[in-house]
């Protein structure tokens, strides 16, 4: 999915949750540079609504955006440089059933212009001993 059009599901799941509802935004930008000429800049955005008090939705974007000029780049394969970009989604949900009990699940789609990947989790967490202990199963 494409960086505006994630952004607009993002910005709508934040604003129009139902009223009395809890919905978190957050988003960042991580920059890497390295003497060789390589730099990678990766914005991140995610954001989760309850939307009643026992189901969570969440749902994020990021992309990696890779520039290279190395020595061997230059010399072999790309006299122009290097550049890619990666865009990843997720979008997911949480129920509790009960109130020490949580059932998740997450479905990622990543594409770069020569693969596309999908990623499937599924979670459970039950807390015990007044809410001391979390056993968590995670199926990925």
């Amino acid at each position: 999915m494409r960086l505006p059009v994630m952004l607009l599901v993002l910005a709508a799941l934040a604003w129009a949750s139902p009223a009395g509802s809890e919905g978190r935004v957050a988003g960042f930008v991580s920059i890497y540079s390295a003497s060789d000429g390589l730099t990678i800049v990766s914005p991140q955005m995610a954001t989760r609504v309850n939307v009643h008090r026992t189901l969570e939705v969440q749902a994020s974007y990021e992309a990696d955006v890779i520039s290279a000029a190395s020595v061997d780049l230059v010399t072999a394969a790309s006299p122009r440089g290097y550049h890619e970009v990666r865009h990843g989604a997720g979008m997911g949900a949480k129920w509790r059933p009960l109130s020490a009990t949580t059932l998740g699940a997450r479905w990622s789609p990543s594409y770069e212009p020569d693969y596309l990947s999908h990623t499937f989790v599924a979670s459970a967490e039950r807390e015990l001993v007044d809410r001391r202990l979390t056993i968590a199963f995670g199926l990925r």
